[in-house]
């Protein structure tokens, strides 16, 4: 999951500047602005494969250890589930049909990327731009409601079933196990301590976070704006 957020971080990064470069191309076709876009093209393309990769990596552990994501993603419950567990791993929602129109994103973001080594155009660039930004919200939507519920309570209905096939003593375990006062881990309940004794540190995260945006912002802006020309070099003394 890291490697695949990690690689589609870049490769979306990549793709969004690629169709600012290529929309700011198709009105001043400048050397420094087509440089700029074919760089991104091959890394949104590259990391987007890489991203592919990883994803379905990810996709594969899921289905094999997380009963409740993969049910809620795929539309079905794993092959392996019990059937009398059912109860217990059913997901709140059913997302199988954001899953598929996530791979439709991705595979026209693959056939605009390629189209776009040739063909440099507005329409190209913002129909990448906007579904690129499409795709990276419904991905990342798609993961967290998939996980839901957090925090997996077999309901009172399931304990016969579990007990009639699996007897008291596993059922008892079950509940133990996947109850919510598991969620309060010794690591967590230290942090909710620090940042109750220090709520400073709390905001400042908060204007660092902001701070870090703003400079990232300014920087991709001043990186797209510029233009080197033959007397900017001249003043820069190059």
């Amino acid at each position: 999951m890291f490697l695949a957020t990690l690689f589609g971080a870049i490769a979306m990064t990549g793709i969004l500047i690629s169709s600012i470069f290529g929309w700011r191309y198709s009105v001043d076709k400048s050397e420094y602005r087509l440089v700029g876009y074919k760089i991104s093209n091959w890394v949104g393309l590259v990391f987007g494969v890489l991203y592919s990769i990883f994803a379905g990596l990810y996709l594969y552990e899921v289905y094999q250890y997380s009963p409740t994501v993969a049910w809620s993603i795929f539309g079905k419950p794993p092959a392996y589930l019990p059937t009398s567990l059912y109860p217990v791993y059913e997901p709140t929602m059913i997302l199988t049909g954001v899953f598929y129109m996530d791979i439709a994103l991705g595979l026209i973001l693959l056939v605009l990327i390629v189209l776009s080594f040739k063909f440099i155009n507005r329409s190209i660039s913002a129909l990448k731009l906007v579904l690129v930004l499409l795709l990276m919200v419904s991905a990342e939507v798609m993961n967290g409601l998939a996980h839901l519920p957090y925090a997996i309570v077999p309901p009172l209905s399931a304990v016969p079933v579990l007990v009639k096939a699996y007897g008291l003593q596993f059922t008892l375990q079950v509940a133990n196990t996947l109850k919510v006062s598991t969620l309060l881990t010794p690591d967590l309940n230290a942090l909710l301590q620090l940042v109750s004794v220090q709520p400073g540190l709390l905001y400042g995260s908060f204007v660092v976070f902001a701070l870090f945006n703003a400079l990232l912002l300014y920087v991709i802006y001043a990186a797209l704006s510029w233009r080197w020309t033959p007397q900017a070099l001249r003043v820069e003394g190059r």
